[in-house]
């Protein structure tokens, strides 16, 4: 039978290979955080180079557009609208403003939707061009301040008049306005 100074004498550690002596402790903690930060370079490098470009940012124009699309085809069960029709003009800027700005002060949207009223009430407000900080001015003076259409306060793109009718209940909201004076200065009529 073994005796525990026998007992001790295998299970002692062995010089040099304790918890805080370089082959016991220190040097694992040394490869240890070496391989972790190996690791994490090379999946740095595969997300940079695979994943992302697989994937949509939630920042790009084409998730907005794809977001909204899921979002109002579940939403709308039918929809109208009227917009005047820019007058044409050589220069391809000021085509651009005119007929960004027919939509912005001159364009009328009836949706029909499924929701509920006190959901229609907390946005109806913000749907028409005129929650924008930046409605009132021509599309043209905008996009040359701006000079990308990114940078552009993204409220601002939506027709001039909203209208809402709940088709559960019948019950209709109203919001924005036409402004035919801004139109007129925009198409160069009357100016």
């Amino acid at each position: 039978m073994a005796t525990r100074a026998a007992f001790d004498e295998r299970t002692a550690p062995k010089a040099g290979y304790g918890p805080i002596d370089w082959m016991g402790g220190w040097k694992t903690c040394v490869w240890g955080s070496l391989a972790v930060v190996v690791v994490a370079a090379v999946h740095w490098l595969y997300i940079s180079r695979y994943a992302w470009t697989a994937g949509i940012d939630s920042s790009s124009p084409e998730f907005t557009k794809y977001f909204r699309s899921l979002v109002w085809t579940q939403l709308i069960v039918a929809g109208a609208g009227t917009c005047p029709i820019a007058p044409g003009i050589p220069d391809p800027l000021r085509a651009i403003g005119r007929t960004n700005d027919a939509v912005l002060y001159g364009a009328a949207v009836s949706l029909w939707v499924r929701a509920d009223d006190r959901a229609i009430e907390a946005v109806i407000d913000r749907l028409p061009s005129s929650a924008s900080k930046e409605h009132g001015r021509l599309f043209y003076d905008l996009f040359k301040e701006h000079g990308d259409f990114y940078t552009i306060d993204p409220l601002l793109f939506s027709p001039a008049r909203v209208t809402l009718v709940n088709a559960a209940t019948g019950r209709v909201w109203s919001a924005g306005a036409t402004d035919e004076g801004l139109l007129r200065k925009s198409f160069g009529i009357g100016a």
